[in-house]
């Protein structure tokens, strides 16, 4: 079968508790954030959770996760030339303000637009993930991922956005035949700014295919 957007766009998905699971024309696949999160170190998260509380836990994620899908959201209708002014001005200020920061480093670097928010995959390191942005960045055919966080990402945290940009960028190259190498993470932070994290694909291969190589080993039937 000859893969286009149309085709990757009728791609279902079965998400459960553990992890999120695509149906693709090639087989099923487990979700890039799924392999990533399952070969994290996260104690620090067992942690944070003891510290704050279960029921407080639940709703900051709950919160992070309403605040992130309507970015996305809003972010989505903006590219696509709809005029979102009016609502947003009505929502939240938090996300008025990441949304508008997002958008304004987009307009200064983003010259040209390919396509957003697209189910991909690759066959044959066994993964799948929905995309958020690929376009042209300053130029360059580029993998561009929007993040939202309470502070700057770093080290580790740095590293797994880059990953799954990496894991975009693989697939979507598998699928349609392009070389996108570059690779972004845009972060709109809570208390204000955009954090931009710029990078290669080629500098993440390694580290990605050993993480997917060790989630395929610990869910071999």
């Amino acid at each position: 079968m000859e893969i286009s957007y149309e085709v990757c766009r009728t791609v279902a998905v079965t998400t459960t508790d553990s992890e999120r699971i695509y149906h693709t024309p090639d087989g099923d696949f487990p979700s890039v954030t799924t392999i990533l999160s399952a070969t994290d170190d996260n104690r620090w998260l067992a942690q944070w959770q003891a510290r704050v509380g279960e029921e407080e836990a639940e709703r900051i994620r709950r919160q992070t996760a309403e605040r992130g899908t309507l970015i996305h959201s809003y972010l989505e209708r903006a590219l696509n030339g709809e005029d979102i002014a009016d609502e947003i001005s009505k929502g939240p200020r938090d996300v008025r303000t990441m949304t508008l920061g997002l958008l304004e480093v987009m307009r200064k670097n983003v010259t040209s637009t390919y396509v957003q928010e697209l189910t991909v995959w690759n066959r044959d390191m066994g993964y799948a993930g929905r995309l958020d942005f690929v376009g042209e960045w300053n130029r360059a055919p580029a993998m561009i991922e929007f993040k939202t966080s309470k502070r700057k990402k770093y080290g580790k945290a740095a590293e797994k956005c880059l990953l799954q940009a990496t894991a975009y960028a693989l697939a979507y190259n598998s699928l349609f035949r392009t070389n996108i190498e570059t690779i972004v993470t845009l972060v709109a932070i809570v208390d204000g700014g955009i954090q931009i994290i710029e990078d290669h694909a080629e500098n993440f291969f390694e580290i990605l295919s050993d993480r997917v190589g060790e989630y395929h080993r610990g869910h071999t039937a």
